[in-house]
Formats: C-alpha cells, structure tokens, sequence
C-alpha cells in the first residue's frame, strides 16, 4: 500500500464523509424574485392588477393619469401591514412603487387597443385594392393549369424542381 500525501489525505476524507446518493434529499427550491407580488398583497389578486411602476416622474405621471394606476398606500383599498410602507408613504422596492388598479379598469384597456387594432387592420384591408404592389395584406394568386404547367419546367432559385 502506497502512503498518502497530506493533501491526497484530505481529499480521501472529504470524500468518505460526502452523503450517498440514497442520502441526498431533492425538493422544490424556490427564490423569490424581487418583483414578485408580496405575499401580503395575495388576497386582493383577485379584485385588482398589481405593478410595479419605475420613480421617473414621467413614467409615473402616464401610469396614475392615464392609464389608470393607484399607488399603493395606507389609505388605499389594500390593507397591508404598517412596515410595508416607506416615509413617503408608499410601498416600494429598489426604486419601484407597488400600483394597483380593478381589473375592470384594466379589462376595458385591453378591450380599447383590442377595438383599435381591429378598426385598423378594416382600414388598412378597405384603404389596400387587392393587386395593389405596396398592400400591407398578402394576397394569393391562383393559377389556371397552363401557367403551372409552364412554370413546373423552369428553374428557380437556381434549383430545378
């Protein structure tokens, strides 16, 4: 039997006090993300939208006033616990503010860009003439037997079909 070196040694007991596989217990491991929802805030998910709105003024203003968020704070709808808030008194993480709004408001702002989509694309199909070069819509065109029996002979793309 050879002698070990002191850190062939080591190794040998690092090894024998590993747990066996049988040993190892796997689970379910999960890390919260910052932005998720906090926990305190699950009761309401059903009757409003929550977000995380950025601190920059503009991006603030178009959230409250027209798009329809409330921030959250100790007079608000949601009742959350005190330490929640900050001095300023909203709830806020790495310079993000906690919004809130009813998911009716949020379901008639899908349906106004759902309805505007719609309405733009009948201009765009009414506006466009089918043989037009530069139509946003793409148009097949069928060919008469003769015109694929002419085309079938020909090379495309440098490929003979």
């Amino acid at each position: 039997m050879s002698e070990l070196s002191n850190q062939d040694k080591a190794i040998s007991d690092l090894i024998a006090s590993q747990p066996t596989q049988a040993e190892i217990a796997v689970g379910d491991y999960y890390k919260p993300h910052d932005f998720d929802l906090p926990k305190e805030c699950a009761p309401f998910a059903d009757k409003f939208d929550f977000r995380w709105l950025s601190k920059d003024t503009r991006m603030l203003d178009r959230a409250v006033n027209v798009k329809g968020w409330t921030i959250v704070n100790r007079t608000c709808d949601i009742k959350i616990p005190e330490y929640m808030f900050r001095a300023h008194g909203g709830v806020e993480k790495r310079s993000m503010l906690l919004a809130y709004r009813r998911k009716e408001v949020g379901d008639a702002f899908r349906k106004i860009s759902q309805n505007q989509s719609i309405e733009n694309i009948k201009k765009a199909r009414k506006d466009s003439e089918r043989d037009k070069p530069d139509s946003p819509f793409y148009t097949a065109k069928l060919s008469n037997k003769e015109e694929q029996e002419e085309a079938a002979g020909e090379v495309v793309q440098d490929r003979d079909f």
